[in-house]
Formats: structure tokens, sequence, C-alpha cells
């Protein structure tokens, strides 16, 4: 083979002297010609980024990042138009790869009867997936089922080993999935009896935190209500009155209020 037929691909010495000649002697910024040129490519749906990173997917730069930091100091109201379109087209792109697939990438339809949409996030899932992994979860090791045990043993509870939670709360890390356990405990029913049996009082124990926080709650705003209050004492003469008008077969009712108030003494603010 002769010497004419090979090609040879620039070196990396070599495109840097390239990029370094094509600036040499430039004004800083961008030429008038380059400049329409970026603007152009933005309004096609590129970003700034894309425009001056160089990386592969994008293609050669237009200019580089801090040629093109300059050129939006010298001119601010053309590098607010620009950034403006850049960041537009970059909320349009985020999450555009996901947003266009077809298929899972174990190849299942992401359409029709065979896609789940998670009630309040926008989000497709694969059915066939969820469902392979939900039967056929990867197996407890064997650390996961000692703290498992551990855990039971100090009180805990299902949803603070699955998920972490205490109270609807999550405090801190999961030890495994639910799907785990589950899978150990069809696997294994010797292991599902000391579950039940280590969790066979954890429903009334939840039933009275709660109620204990409830009482609690109400205790302390009945007290923070009772703050700043006095009871009125009722005079011996009014009191003689009161007893007289019961005994001659008046109800609560039909005593005066002025009276009842002072028969009954009632929690008022000082000075009412």
């Amino acid at each position: 083979m002769s010497d004419e037929n090979l090609t040879f691909q620039p070196s990396r010495a070599d495109k840097h002297r390239a990029a370094e000649l094509r600036w040499r002697g430039a004004a800083p910024g961008m030429p008038p010609a380059m400049a329409d040129e970026f603007m152009a490519a933005v309004k096609t749906g590129k970003t700034a980024h894309m425009l001056t990173s160089g990386k592969n997917e994008y293609g050669p730069p237009i200019v580089t990042p801090d040629r093109f930091k300059i050129h939006c100091k010298l001119h601010p109201e053309w590098a607010k138009e620009v950034r403006a379109i850049s960041d537009k087209n970059g909320r349009s792109l985020k999450g555009a790869r996901v947003r266009n697939l077809t298929h899972c990438k174990y190849g299942h339809p992401l359409s029709g009867d065979n896609r789940y949409r998670a009630p309040g996030r926008n989000e497709r899932k694969c059915i066939t997936c969820l469902k392979r992994r939900y039967e056929a979860p990867v197996p407890a090791t064997a650390d996961e089922i000692r703290r498992v045990t551990v855990a039971l043993n100090e009180g805990k509870t299902i949803a603070e080993i699955c998920w972490g939670k205490v109270d609807g709360r999550r405090v801190k890390k999961s030890i495994l999935s639910f799907r785990k356990l589950k899978l150990h405990r069809e696997l294994n029913p010797e292991y599902d009896r000391f579950v039940v049996s280590a969790l066979a009082d954890h429903n009334s124990k939840g039933q009275i935190r709660r109620y204990r926080k409830a009482t609690i709650k109400k205790a302390a705003a009945a007290k923070t209500a009772r703050k700043g209050w006095v009871h009125h004492k009722m005079s011996d003469e009014k009191a003689t009155r009161v007893l007289s008008g019961l005994r001659d077969g008046l109800t609560l009712r039909r005593l005066p209020m002025a009276e009842l108030h002072q028969a009954y003494p009632t929690r008022r603010r000082p000075g009412s």
C-alpha cells in the first residue's frame, strides 16, 4: 500500500494549535458573524452549553466558554436574549430521553395495558417488570435477616424495618424491602411464625401511642386556655335567692342569667 492512500487524523496538539491560530489577534468576544450564527443555533432549539462545551454528542463548539462569557459581558442585551432562549430550550430538553422512550430496558412496551402511572407522579412504569420484581424479588441476605431479627426483638415495627418510618415520617434508612421480607417468610415458615409472634401486640401499641399523643395535645390546649381565667364567687344573699327559687319549682332556665352565673361560677377573663 502506497503512502498516498493513507489518511492521518489530526493529533491533539494539532487541534490545539489550530484553535490557537484561529483566535490569535482577535478582539475579545465573538465577531458579529459568529454571534449571529450562535443566536441562530440557539433559536433552532440548542442551548449555550451545547454550543460551547465541545462534547462528542453535541459536535464541535462554535466558540469557547470563556469567549462566550466575555461576549456576554460586552453585549448584555444580546446575552439576555440568548440566555432566555437557552434556558427555555434546556427546560424542554430536560427528561426528553426518558419521555421519548417507547419500551423499557427489557423490551416491554411503555404504552397501553402495560403502562402504569403512579398517582400524583408524572412517571411511566412497566407493569410486567413491576409484577416480576414483586413476585420474584432478590432474596434477602443473611446479614439483612440478622438485622431484621434484632430489630423485631427490640420492638421495631414493619414500617420502621422496611420503610424506615415512625408515626408516618421517614426517620432512618430501611433494612430491607417489604418484598424481600415477604419472600423470606414464605420460604421459611418457622421465621414467619417468629415474625407473627413478635408483632402480636404492635397494633395495640400503635393505638396506645396515638391515643396518648392526642390526649397530651388536648390537655396542653386546655391548660393554655385556662391561663388567665378566674372564678367569680356568689354572695350569700344571691345564693339564698337562687335556692329559694329552686325550692319554689323554678328551673335553671327560668332563673335570671346574672344569678345563674353567680350560682354556677364559670371561668371568665379578669374584668369581664
